[in-house]
């Protein structure tokens, strides 16, 4: 059983905010609000299991595809952190006097963290949310091409949608490209090292915006503030029994586009 509370925030209130915490309060909101659905994403995209050696390929690289953006919107995240509460007015009062142990813990570790590793940024800059520069990308061809384990997947798998289309050989050069970013020539080690990384930054992020969302509240809305349970979900699947394959059936031919993509669903954001 999950409970769903909602606290309702009166516009007036908010208004209360300086521009500073008013920015930050909506953005870190944005930002954690991206990691868990890429966290989400990234563990339903792993759960795939196919005895299909194409749909292994293809499942795997899509699940690696989701990383590097969950790689992205962290590395986004501190630099809002860095660059609008660390050494700002609002950042000094905050540590000061407002954020508890936690928060202050969490800013120390990702001040560590992103201070003395560049790996988070390197992807992102090169990989997650940038395409890389010529010069890497031949790079990544020569590093891909000497890589006798991959002499068989210099390969494209099409079909007929374009949504059912993966250019694995663009994932080989990619994966192959970041070795050099990560700072490892091993596939595998690479791996390991931006996982354990970007979960470490990804907690302290998620653990520093529940910090100062506490801080606020407590200067602008305690005690009166209420959350109240809304809903119970009660049929929520466990996270691992979800999975997210690549290949899809339309519902019918009369949903995709002239060139075989699906099209968007005519529905909008309620106001509900």
């Amino acid at each position: 059983m999950i409970d769903i509370f909602r606290i309702k925030f009166p516009k007036e209130r908010l208004r209360d905010l300086t521009a500073e915490e008013r920015s930050l309060f909506f953005l870190l909101g944005y930002a954690a609000n991206q990691i868990a659905i890429f966290k989400k994403l990234t563990v339903f995209a792993t759960n795939v299991s196919s005895g299909s050696q194409v749909r292994a390929i293809v499942e795997g690289a899509q699940s690696q595809i989701l990383v590097r953006h969950l790689v992205g919107v962290v590395t986004e995240a501190w630099e809002l952190i860095d660059k609008r509460f660390l050494n700002k007015p609002v950042g000094n009062e905050y540590r000061s006097s407002r954020l508890g142990p936690m928060g202050l813990t969490s800013i120390a570790a990702l001040q560590k963290q992103f201070g003395s590793s560049n790996i988070l940024n390197n992807i992102r800059n090169q990989y997650a949310f940038h395409h890389p520069y010529n010069a890497e990308v031949e790079t990544a061809f020569a590093t891909a091409a000497a890589n006798p384990e991959f002499d068989e997947e210099w390969n494209w798998y099409l079909a007929k949608e374009n949504i059912n289309c993966f250019y694995f050989i663009s994932d080989v050069i990619v994966v192959h490209g970041m070795l050099k970013a990560i700072g490892e020539e091993d596939l595998i080690d690479a791996q390991k090292k931006m996982h354990e990384q970007l979960n470490v930054a990804a907690e302290e992020i998620i653990r520093f915006a529940q910090a100062f969302f506490d801080a606020l509240l407590t200067k602008y809305f305690s005690p009166e503030i209420i959350a109240e349970v809304v809903e119970k979900v009660s049929n929520a699947p466990v996270a691992f029994d979800v999975n997210l394959p690549f290949y899809v059936e339309p519902p019918d031919e009369s949903r995709l586009t002239p060139e075989g993509t699906l099209k968007p669903p005519v529905t909008g954001i309620s106001s509900q």
